[in-house]
């Protein structure tokens, strides 16, 4: 009995070309797989050796360092009541200055509030009467 199907006729699997197609891409994709993983860890490496410095030698006295200060004196009355001031001025100017907008915005109010009353005014005194 032949049979006539994918395997080309044969009984002992997929022809010659077919299978040596498949291990063919499979040794490629392998490769490739592999360089992948070269790129990978060489991009790691230099990584890592980018971003390592040589470490300072670690000496006993080293451990308890901590950064010092320039000594600053507290500041005197005089200081205390002049940075004060500045503090009080600056909320005075702000408060004047929303005093100064709350009243802007009050006249801008009037000002469209009679614009639209007008407005309705002489819709309805003059715009109704069509001839």
């Amino acid at each position: 009995m032949a049979m006539n199907g994918a395997d080309g006729g044969q009984k002992g699997g997929p022809t010659n070309g077919y299978g040596d197609r498949e291990q063919e891409l499979r040794r490629k994709e392998q490769e490739l797989q592999a360089r992948e993983q070269e790129i990978r860890l060489r991009e790691l490496e230099a990584e890592i050796m980018k971003s390592s410095e040589p470490a300072p030698p670690m000496n006993a006295s080293d451990a308890d360092y901590s950064e010092t200060r320039k000594h600053r004196e507290p500041p005197n009355r005089w200081q205390r009541m002049k940075r004060q001031t500045k503090l009080a001025l600056q909320f005075a100017a702000l408060v004047v200055a929303a005093l100064v907008i709350v009243q802007i915005a009050g006249i801008v109010m009037r000002v469209v509030l009679i614009a639209a009353i007008a407005g309705i005014a002489y819709f309805i005194l003059f715009g109704g009467e069509k001839k």
